[in-house]
């Protein structure tokens, strides 16, 4: 990773549009080159929304529950399965 971006450092949720407008304004990303991981399918829109080229939802992001299935998106199992 070049960098991790928290939405706390912008004080909205990545459900809203604009903290992707924040994090574009404020770093050097190009959406269309761009790949968002989350286990929020309501992020995963968002993203999609504001342009994210790259999108992959974990469909089991507790270990302790079973995994979803999800349709909408391209999916991993868990973080685990994308990490070196």
């Amino acid at each position: 990773f070049d960098e991790m971006v928290c939405s706390h450092d912008y004080g909205v949720p990545k459900e809203s549009l604009e903290f992707w407008q924040m994090l574009y304004a404020r770093h050097d990303i190009q959406p269309e080159h761009a790949l968002l991981v989350d286990d929020s399918l309501a992020v995963l829109r968002a993203a999609r929304q504001a342009g994210v080229a790259q999108l992959l939802a974990v469909s089991q992001p507790d270990s302790q529950r079973p995994g979803r299935k999800i349709d909408e998106f391209f999916t991993v199992e868990s973080f685990a399965d994308i990490l070196p």
